[in-house]
């Protein structure tokens, strides 16, 4: 017997919460406790939306930039050492 329905749903009507899940893959529930973390967060939205990207490694970086074309030099401007990428930022870099 054939029925319409959404087959990522078990009683199978489609909701815009699945489809989102299954446009943004498992990145949705991967880190749940992080983002009601985040969310819960009371402090200005722009922080807020800094722990964001973040979190989603959005953040712009030379190393991006450079990707990008809008800039020659890919290395960290305070230490001149490596790559100028999130994780160097805020844990590696020599200088801070």
């Amino acid at each position: 017997m054939d029925i319409v329905g959404w087959k990522l749903q078990p009683d199978l009507p489609f909701s815009v919460k699945t489809a989102y899940i299954v446009r943004c893959g498992a990145m949705v529930g991967e880190n749940e406790a992080l983002w009601k973390v985040i969310h819960k967060f009371q402090g200005l939205q722009r922080i807020k939306i800094f722990l964001w990207l973040l979190c989603k490694n959005k953040i712009m970086t030379n190393a991006e930039r450079a990707r990008r074309h809008s800039i020659g030099d890919d290395r960290c401007p305070l230490c001149l050492s490596s790559l100028e990428y999130v994780n160097h930022l805020f844990q590696r870099c020599a200088s801070r």
